[in-house]
């Protein structure tokens, strides 16, 4: 399979003023993950805020083969569509092959 860019929105349980970052963006444990050889591939992030009791409450992956297309919210390879999930550690692709 061959994944150009990823990218992935969050909705946090704590309101659009807290400072929200989402770091450490991994596939297969993995920040540049070239020539990865599993047909469904995991994502994994981590969150940061200064703020206290921040959570994701909602996610959203997109795997696009273009920048252009996520900037335009297409993931033409794969959507996750929006998820109610906490989960942040080795979501699985659920795109076809």
């Amino acid at each position: 399979m061959k994944v150009k860019l990823l990218l992935i929105f969050l909705c946090f349980s704590y309101f659009a003023s807290s400072q929200v970052r989402v770091l450490n963006l991994l596939v297969e444990g993995q920040a540049s993950p070239i020539g990865i050889a599993t047909i469904q591939p995991r994502f994994s992030w981590q969150l940061n805020s200064e703020n206290r009791n921040v959570k994701q409450t909602i996610y959203q992956i997109l795997v696009a083969t273009s920048k252009l297309n996520l900037e335009k919210n297409i993931g033409d390879v794969w959507s996750s569509g929006k998820i109610d999930s906490e989960e942040t550690v080795n979501i699985s692709f659920g795109g076809n092959n």
